[in-house]
């Protein structure tokens, strides 16, 4: 049988989420040798190779991502007539913008101090959620809120490529905590925070990560929990203030994890197999929030050994006494679809990297 460039890509997306690494880097190039400029399967070998840690060749092939179909609808080709910001030292007035989700610009954050030191007359543009609890942290002179403003700038720069900008390996990654906010009270009641429903509006990936309703009543009866959720319009400055009165914070992939991880506060992490790239592979810590600590499901959509787990581990932490957690449903989304050609992206052009990009992603398509 003969597969689409599209198949095997999707067949390498498969092998990849179920720790089969080496079959999925068999599939996409497979995919390469039949369709030398597949994006889409380069932006999968962009998640493997970062997933095992090899950010020198990951995050060039990440740029790709703004070659998605939908790039503009989810903010990653914000301002295509505008020249980029080249990295350079400049006294021009720059637009650092958010895209993705709200997990990723937190994680991202850390970026902006370098950011400053290079380009100090910059505005950060970020998303809604995220205004207040950046202007709480001072994070920059002039902070707005996307698509509410009419700002004049000379040059733009996407915060997700920052990454490549620094050229960050796990020596290099900006140190955290670098988020802090004022506690509501000193609390007598849950000193547990969960957090167990992604509200990430890719509906599909949310399922994966979030806990089963047994996993949920295992963890409320145990011990019971100061929720994290909150009806309503999420505030991630509010919920900034709640975690800076726990002890612990225990969560799924989300935001949320970003967030108390940017913090330093200490977190369980409740990991699925189709984990994303960030969390590496078969690691119980971050070199991204060094006070958070790793549990991984080793089946998919099989909670029970990592409920076990935290259960243990919070045994080990402190005895905890209070309310549990409520939670959210979530809903379908339509899958990502990505352009049908590769292009040097934008970024690495205006850093003045294009030949590079090209001699270690073009030079490396299969014959």
């Amino acid at each position: 049988m003969n597969f689409t460039p599209e198949q095997l890509t999707l067949n390498a997306c498969h092998y990849h989420y179920n720790q089969c690494d080496e079959e999925a880097l068999a599939c996409i190039e497979l995919a390469l040798q039949q369709e030398p400029d597949y994006t889409f399967a380069y932006v999968m070998k962009a998640m493997i190779t970062l997933s095992h840690g090899d950010y020198e060749n990951g995050w060039p092939l990440l740029e790709l991502l703004g070659h998605r179909d939908d790039a503009t609808k989810y903010g990653m080709n914000r301002y295509p007539d505008r020249p980029l910001w080249d990295g350079k030292p400049t006294d021009k007035k720059v637009l650092v913008w958010s895209s993705m989700g709200h997990g990723d610009m937190i994680m991202l954050f850390r970026y902006i101090p370098m950011i400053a030191k290079l380009a100090p007359n910059f505005v950060l543009e970020t998303h809604p959620l995220l205004t207040d609890l950046a202007k709480h942290n001072k994070l920059a002179d002039r902070i707005i809120s996307l698509g509410r403003h009419h700002e004049e700038f000379d040059l733009h720069w996407p915060l997700f490529s920052s990454p490549y900008l620094f050229k960050t390996t796990f020596e290099t990654i900006p140190p955290a905590p670098y988020l802090d906010a004022e506690p509501f009270s000193t609390h007598e009641y849950p000193k547990i925070g969960l957090f167990c429903q992604s509200f990430s509006t890719y509906s599909e990936e949310a399922l994966v990560r979030n806990l089963d309703d047994v996993s949920i009543n295992r963890l409320g009866t145990a011990y019971k929990m100061l929720s994290l959720h909150k009806d309503g319009t999420f505030d991630f400055l509010d919920t900034a203030r709640r975690v800076k009165s726990l002890d612990l914070v225990v969560t799924t992939d989300s935001a949320v994890a970003h967030l108390v991880g940017a913090m330093g506060a200490p977190t369980f992490l409740m990991l699925p197999v189709q984990c994303c790239w960030r969390w590496l592979q078969n690691r119980t810590d971050s070199p991204w929030y060094p006070s958070i600590r790793i549990f991984r499901q080793k089946t998919p959509r099989d909670w029970v050994p990592v409920i076990d787990e935290v259960l243990e581990a919070i045994e080990q932490f402190g005895k905890f006494d209070w309310q549990p957690a409520a939670v959210k449903e979530m809903t379908d989304v339509e899958a990502i679809r990505y352009t049908r050609s590769i292009e040097t992206p934008r970024v690495a052009r205006a850093l003045g990297r294009a030949d590079e990009w090209n001699r270690n992603v073009r030079e490396k398509i299969p014959a």
